[in-house]
């Protein structure tokens, strides 16, 4: 019997393979992501206790690379965040492993309409975008998985609050440079007491406070097939 993580792989090929994905398909790549465990892919609370000798407030393990997806473990350290940050044209699956994140999530939305006069004679609008702003959720490892799509939550920022947090990513397509590149944003201040409410999100340079150190996959392994 194969492992887990080999099906997820197997089957995320047969969900990404056509542009855009059938959504029959992604729902069975999340079903198998809903089931998997931390012990699934070699991490334990071991991990965890090794957090203090890496410099950076997140660890970046790559599972498995394709062209047509990646599959990604981030372990964030307490009170350490992945900040808030777009997936353009991307489908996505979250499946916490360890510990528990705080996730909050927008849907970008069309910015409202702008007249002639004001497009040529008014203040130019900064970068970024008008989004839908959702409820911040906790989620856990025994939560089901949280999904993102191009139209729905695809922007999110992950925050690891009383302890470290694991969880795993599965995006479709991959980021690509000068094609889709990850965008970070901030909240202006007079929308941050704003739940599911419409907001617009300032484009931002990556945050100074965020970066990762790299570690090796010590998981089953994954078979090319």
């Amino acid at each position: 019997m194969s492992a887990l993580i080999q099906s997820i792989v197997r089957q995320a090929k047969i969900t990404f393979l056509k542009k855009p994905c059938n959504e029959t398909e992604v729902n069975k790549l999340y079903k198998l992501v809903q089931q998997l465990t931390a012990a699934d892919v070699g991490i334990g609370d071991a991990l965890f206790k090794r957090l203090p000798q890496y410099p950076a407030p997140v660890l970046f393990i790559p599972v498995y690379d394709h062209e047509d997806f990646t599959i990604t473990i981030f372990v964030l350290k307490q009170g350490r965040r992945i900040p808030m940050h777009n997936h353009p044209g991307m489908t996505g699956i979250l499946k916490v492993l360890l510990g528990t994140a705080r996730v909050e999530s927008f849907s970008p939305i069309p910015p409202p309409s702008q007249s002639a006069f004001s497009y040529f004679f008014g203040k130019k609008p900064k970068p970024g975008t008008y989004a839908l702003r959702h409820d911040p959720i906790s989620v856990s490892a025994s939560d089901d998985p949280c999904r993102l799509a191009p139209e729905r939550g695809n922007i999110h920022e992950v925050l690891a609050g009383d302890g470290p947090v694991a969880f795993l990513d599965v995006l479709a397509p991959p980021y690509h440079n000068g094609e889709r590149d990850c965008v970070y944003f901030k909240l202006l201040p007079d929308d941050e007491n704003s739940p599911n409410e419409k907001c617009f999100l300032r484009e931002i340079p990556a945050p100074e406070d965020f970066w990762c150190n790299t570690l090796s996959y010590e998981g089953p392994t994954i078979e090319e097939n």
